[in-house]
């Protein structure tokens, strides 16, 4: 008899990702889609699964947005998720929903070498929680404990509010307080979006500019877009600095989501280290803690199936 078959997937704001893995937790038929092309979660499901070599028996999506009873509704876009409902629409045995972050975090604490790259080299402490964050189209987090399996408490660390460390930083909050209405969080800088909020604070003015395109106009040479992109850089080594002191996260900082992973080339290693340890009584310790960047795009899929499997 063949081996069960687990549907998995990686919902974000703007992509989502399904694939099939096997009882051993490897995967195959990866696909991509892009949400907006799709009304409902549920008939971009249809589409993967009418596509696939097997039929899954069961699910389990990792999904960026807030749980009320079985349903997760997308933070950043508007799909709607439930496990009763999936459950019910595709016959399946059982269907599992998990924060998108705590899935990353779940499928990149055993990551190889390869799917990762070092930003600085520290001295993991074995016994201490890990930290996995990472800005994509909203800003996610999560803890990864120390233990066997590892065990993974997601947070809402794009919701503090936004970090002020030099008078540049001041002028971004007072501007995104203006444009926003409201108190500026940790997301409007570290998001797609941020990027935007970045360049606009650098012109001093709203911009219709759309992530991707002001990414390619950073990879494609200097310029405004290049400078967001390094004070981009500057506020993430800030806001890990912050979540690692309060986390306790001294064995090691895994940053991922859509943004990091496409614009690593124009990161300057020394630069983040240094805003990473601050001048501070522990600075000591924030310069042994390892930090890498996640570039295995598979990782939270991997996340899901461990999640599946061992529930």
């Amino acid at each position: 008899m063949a081996d069960p078959k687990i549907l998995v997937g990686d919902v974000g704001g703007t992509h989502a990702r399904f694939a099939l893995a096997d009882a051993g937790g490897t995967l195959s038929e990866a696909q991509t889609f892009e949400v907006q092309d799709f009304k409902r979660a549920e008939d971009a499901l249809e589409q993967y699964i009418s596509a696939v070599s097997v039929r899954p028996t069961r699910l389990c999506i990792a999904s960026a947005g807030k749980r009320r009873g079985d349903e997760i509704t997308l933070t950043n876009a508007h799909w709607v998720l439930g496990e009763a409902a999936l459950t019910k629409r595709f016959g399946l045995e059982k269907s599992s929903l998990v924060n998108d972050f705590e899935a990353l975090a779940l499928g990149a604490a055993s990551l190889p070498a390869d799917g990762l790259i070092e930003v600085q080299a520290g001295a993991r402490k074995l016994n201490a929680p890990r930290l996995c964050l990472g800005p994509g189209t909203g800003f996610g987090q999560a803890v990864i404990l120390p233990g066997t399996p590892a065990q993974v408490i997601a947070t809402e660390g794009g919701f503090r509010l936004l970090p002020v460390r030099t008078e540049r930083d001041q002028v971004l909050y007072r501007w995104l307080e203006a444009e926003l209405g409201r108190t500026p969080i940790l997301e409007e800088a570290l998001s797609g979006r941020g990027l935007v909020h970045l360049l606009g604070a650098l012109r001093g003015q709203p911009l219709a500019i759309t992530p991707p395109e002001l990414t390619a106009a950073a990879l494609a040479g200097p310029g405004d877009e290049r400078e967001a992109v390094r004070w981009f850089f500057e506020i993430l080594a800030t806001a890990a600095a912050d979540a690692c002191l309060m986390t306790g996260a001294w064995g090691g900082v895994l940053i991922g989501g859509g943004v990091v992973p496409r614009l690593a080339s124009l990161l300057d290693r020394d630069a983040f280290s240094t805003v990473f340890a601050r001048p501070c009584q522990m600075q000591g310790q924030l310069k042994d803690v390892p930090i890498h960047i996640i570039t295995d795009g598979t990782a939270a899929l991997r996340g899901a199936a461990a999640f599946a499997l061992q529930a």
